[in-house]
């Protein structure tokens, strides 16, 4: 059997639960603050994949929505805010090697997460927002239970030192 022929295709849906930190910075006068945004939001979407005899290639998406608190890192200006919403979409995709019998995966992904939050800038300060395109690279694994599934992903910010961690569940079709 050809290892580069498909095999079958795979389709699921996910829901995942994710939580990252962005960096902004606000300036007043000579004055000025990293501010740390934290953010956790749900991401739900699916995936559509070719599954082959060792590995799965595929491609997912989710749209995103959740809450962020932001802080100043640094107490040369405070500044604090809760509650901040955040929505958006991630897209990805990915490589997985196979590595039980029941075909629990380990892989690689590339996701692009595009999202919108508005930090409330306070008066006589210039606040600059944090990037709302995040590119990532990621560890990716996949737990099936019958059709059900468990996933974790695991992202560093290629244009930073930040991480974003999931953890999910899903269904495949």
């Amino acid at each position: 059997m050809e290892l580069s022929r498909p095999l079958s295709k795979s389709t699921a849906v996910f829901l995942d639960f994710l939580s990252w930190q962005q960096e902004a910075e606000i300036k007043s006068g000579n004055a000025k603050s990293s501010i740390i945004v934290t953010n956790r939001a749900v991401c739900a979407g699916g995936s559509l994949g070719r599954n082959f005899l060792t590995y799965r290639s595929f491609v997912d998406g989710c749209f995103v929505y959740g809450l962020g608190n932001a802080g100043s890192e640094k107490r040369a200006i405070t500044y604090d805010q809760s509650d901040i919403s955040i929505y958006g979409a991630k897209a990805s995709i990915g490589i997985s090697k196979f590595v039980s019998p029941s075909n629990a995966e380990i892989g690689f992904k590339l996701p692009v997460m595009l999202t919108h939050q508005h930090l409330t800038e306070p008066k006589n300060t210039k606040l600059t927002t944090p990037n709302p395109l995040l590119v990532m690279a990621s560890l990716y694994s996949r737990w099936p239970i019958e059709q059900w599934f468990i996933q974790t992903e695991f992202s560093k910010f290629i244009e930073n030192d930040l991480v974003l961690f999931s953890v999910g569940a899903g269904y495949n079709f």
